[in-house]
């Protein structure tokens, strides 16, 4: 893990996930970095690597996912975990693109 400068743009990996919950996790590498570091460990050797663990350096340490239970990995500037799926009149933001609607649990 580096140290973290003031002049460090952060992007952040949000993951939502086969169960509805979503987390997000703050890295010190642009967005484009990022996506070639986890291409080349998703695909590897010309096969697709989804029951594997994805692992990446995040500003807070290691990070350590289980892709098989992983729906989505987004990377945006945007902090937008932890979420939780839900269906009711109460959500507080609604993700319109993909129409899915969402309520911060804090």
């Amino acid at each position: 893990m580096k140290d973290l400068k003031a002049s460090d743009k952060l992007c952040f990996v949000n993951f939502i996930f086969k169960n509805g919950c979503t987390d997000s996790v703050a890295v010190a590498e642009t967005p484009k970095n990022l996506w070639q570091e986890f291409e080349s460990e998703l695909f590897r050797d010309g096969k697709v690597h989804r029951n594997d663990i994805l692992t990446f350096n995040s500003i807070d340490g290691s990070v350590y996912v289980d892709l098989s239970t992983v729906a989505k990995i987004e990377i945006s500037d945007k902090d937008k975990g932890p979420l939780v799926l839900v269906n009711s009149q109460l959500n507080d933001e609604i993700d319109k693109k993909e129409r899915i609607r969402w309520k911060k649990l804090i």
